[in-house]
């Protein structure tokens, strides 16, 4: 209250003069001063004037209305302290949501009773002297008043996060009011460090919060947004506190002293940013979120019709679907997912991230909840949310932690419901170097001079996922483009290139790849990248352009370097073409990498030596097996790394492809040549102890085993094929060992690959 006063003011907003009346007698001769306003223009005026003690607000106003008002109220530091009471009569619980999102103390539901007036003024009027006090005790920490608590914490988190070096030491430096500070110093999404400080502390994090669920009138929203904490009122009737940081013991007590905090009350941990949601209240925003709304709202055929309506009428529940998208596309980034799937079953519907080549849930929701999801990822790609149907594809761009995605979407329909799946792309991520992908430094050097050639193509081939792109992107960045014309045709863009033209196909819009690569060889380009050869007409323009003096690198679905040939044989392409335009063939799956936190190294079995044995005479003494531990969610793997080959076409190769010489011969020859094929480099990683054998023999050393196998079956001949190649490659010895590249496997290690076995990818 005011010092020159000696009543408390009460300001009364209503463009209802009746009102105005009614609630100015019932406080006047219960000893208050009351002044009135009919709208927004008149009560801002009064404000500035007469410094009310509170302001009785009605909802609905010409104008600017109460909900308007009071958040313009809340943003300015002279009037945030003034408490607000709403008077409508709406009483739903959509509208007191409203209310405290604005700022509001409490909700007055009209018709206006005395004793419930009289009783909820004089409450709130009481608490504005206890919020002064309040706002007024905000000591500031030193890293001297750290609570032990929070000291383990930060041993905790610097070795969840394996924070070494300065990032530690800033990491442990951290005062406890600033411990959002540490998600920066680890370049991790503010949710996910809260889920770390909830399991560190045992307490359950809430990753989304509802906003009818916040108590009106318990703290200042002021205090709330400046500390992240609110509390809700649970059906027992009991307090619970949300917050997003435990460790601010100041907060604590002032939480004990001004809103009940007791041992025994229930806490909750939640990010800031889910927090700060529940006070939001942007009249763009909310407009946006609105159509949005009506948007999910028109898609959900299946839902019941007062859900729909939920929707439509209020973006309440658009504003939770929001939410929720948002935190599962953060989650995924800090934990470094390529894929997110969002999958309805009978009951309910999960969130899956494919961490590592390996998917693992993540979130489980009610399958009404997930269906909306669904339809936001849709509305987000331009999809058409009506067809439930049919496939659907599209992409969109969404900033996540300061980084840019794209989103590549794919829809299906399942019997229980509309399923998504996103690929998750960083187009302004730095390259990485090719040693860092996982290949040998033999195989960088080599690949890094075939890719400076003027003429002639590169081929990165490999199974969906398997990294061809992001070896391309390596190896584009590795070529000298100052005086060159670099020009791609990709489907989708997976990379940004500075220095290059780079076109997406749009089937929609009738830009195939076919017909995007025919305008271009007409745009002069020196080097020309295409995402993927798919089909008889792009592998013609590609090979042509290849064999015109120019140079070209392009991706292709295949098993390994030799099935390649068999592959663009049934793209219609004949050996000798293949023989003068490809310089080389890259072939590389992508396979886990162990945690070095908890890998066990071990004497290697016997099993494991039968897996190894057809492969080399050069056993590992020792290997590694998959642990798990915190550092890596117990899952025992971190990372990802290339296991590879690199095929060059010397002269050799080029003749027996001219010579029409089988794939599975053709490697046969290489393997007695001495060249460094996928199998060795797999082999090598178990020898250094970074992939344990039967990771190796599921993805590579089996497969190699089948093809052998079919390929004996068929009734392969050794003689036949060493005549047909000792022929070929008479006059080539010069060139053979010029291609050879890293140190060869064992004399005995044989791999055969059968032409006959490969199918469309």
């Amino acid at each position: 209250m005011s010092e020159n006063r000696e009543r408390p003011l009460i300001l009364c907003v209503d463009d209802d003069e009746d009102i105005q009346v009614l609630v100015s007698r019932l406080l006047s001769h219960a000893g208050f001063e009351v002044t009135g306003a009919n709208d927004a223009n008149q009560a801002l005026l009064a404000i500035s004037t007469v410094n009310p003690d509170l302001i009785l607000l009605d909802v609905r106003m010409p104008g600017m209305d109460g909900y308007a008002l009071c958040v313009r109220l809340q943003s300015d530091p002279v009037t945030a302290h003034i408490p607000i009471i709403f008077e409508t009569s709406l009483s739903d619980e959509r509208s007191k949501a409203r209310a405290f999102a604005a700022g509001g103390v409490d909700y007055l539901v009209k018709p206006i009773k005395k004793d419930v007036l009289l009783d909820m003024v004089q409450k709130h009027l009481t608490n504005t002297a206890r919020w002064s006090e309040l706002l007024a005790l905000r000591p500031t920490w030193s890293a001297k008043d750290q609570p032990h608590a929070f000291m383990e914490f930060k041993e905790f988190i610097t070795k969840a996060l394996d924070l070494t070096g300065k990032a530690r030491e800033q990491c442990l430096g951290i005062a406890p009011g600033d411990v959002y500070t540490i998600a920066t110093v680890a370049t991790i999404a503010t949710n996910r460090l809260s889920q770390y400080i909830a399991e560190f502390m045992g307490l359950t994090y809430v990753f989304d919060i509802d906003p009818e669920d916040p108590e009106l009138g318990v703290l200042p929203r002021v205090f709330s947004l400046a500390n992240h904490v609110l509390t809700m009122r649970e059906a027992d009737g009991n307090r619970t506190f949300v917050l997003s940081n435990p460790f601010d013991w100041n907060m604590l007590d002032m939480l004990k002293q001004f809103a009940g905090l007791t041992p025994s009350s229930h806490l909750c941990i939640a990010g800031p940013g889910a927090i700060e949601l529940a006070f939001t209240y942007d009249e763009a925003a909310r407009a946006k979120r609105k159509a949005e709304a009506a948007a999910l709202a028109a898609a959900e055929e299946q839902q019941p019709a007062d859900a729909a309506m939920r929707i439509g009428a209020d973006d309440t529940a658009g504003t939770h679907i929001v939410a929720m998208t948002t935190n599962i596309f953060e989650v995924a980034v800090s934990e470094r997912a390529s894929d997110i799937h969002i999958e309805p079953h009978e009951t309910n519907t999960v969130a899956r991230l494919r961490v590592d080549g390996d998917l693992h849930e993540y979130f489980r929701m009610p399958k009404d909840t997930g269906a909306r999801v669904v339809s936001r990822i849709k509305v987000l790609a331009e999809l058409d949310i009506s067809e439930k149907r049919l496939p659907q594809d599209g992409a969109f761009a969404v900033s996540i932690n300061n980084r840019d995605f794209n989103l590549r979407v794919a829809t299906t329909a399942t019997p229980y419901g509309e399923a998504a799946t996103m690929r998750l792309l960083e187009p302004y991520s730095k390259p990485r170097s090719l040693c860092d992908l996982g290949f040998t430094e033999r195989q960088s050097a080599t690949l890094t001079e075939l890719a400076s050639r003027m003429n002639g193509m590169i081929l990165a081939v490999g199974g969906t996922g398997s990294g061809k792109t992001t070896t391309i992107h390596s190896v584009l960045h590795r070529v000298d483009t100052s005086a060159r014309c670099v020009i791609s045709v990709e489907d989708p863009i997976e990379y940004r290139l500075p220095f290059a033209t780079q076109q997406q196909v749009n089937e929609k819009a009738d830009m195939t790849f076919a017909r995007m690569l025919k305008a271009i060889v007409r745009q002069d380009p020196d080097i020309l990248f295409i995402g993927e050869i798919r089909d008889r007409e792009s592998a013609q323009i590609a090979f042509d352009f290849a064999s015109t003096g120019r140079f070209t690198i392009a991706s292709l679905h295949t098993v390994n370097a030799t099935t390649a040939f068999f592959r663009l044989e049934r793209l219609g392409l004949s050996r000798g073409i293949m023989a003068d335009a490809i310089v080389a063939i890259v072939a590389q799956k992508l396979l886990k990498l162990l945690c070095p936190h908890c890998k066990h190294i071990e004497p290697i079995s016997d099993e494991e030596r039968d897996m190894l044995a057809p492969f080399t005479n050069d056993m590992p003494r020792e290997v590694a097996h998959p642990i798990g531990c915190s550092k890596c969610r117990n899952i025992g793997y971190h990372g990802r790394q290339v296991v590879a080959e690199i095929l060059p076409i010397d002269a050799a190769i080029a003749e027996l492809m001219r010579a029409g010489t089988a794939g599975t011969d053709i490697r046969r020859f290489l393997q007695r040549r001495g060249e460094y094929l996928i199998a060795d480099h797999a082999i090598d990683k178990v020898r250094a102890l970074s992939m344990p054998p039967a990771d190796i023999y599921q993805a590579v050393l089996r497969d190699e085993l089948t093809q052998r196998t079919d390929d004996a079956a068929a009734g392969s001949t050794d003689d036949a094929a060493a005549g047909n190649m000792d022929d070929a490659a008479a006059g080539s010895t010069d060139d053979a060992a010029a291609g050879s590249t890293d140190d060869a496997a064992a004399g005995n290690t044989v791999a055969v690959a059968n032409d006959s076995g490969v199918t469309d990818a």
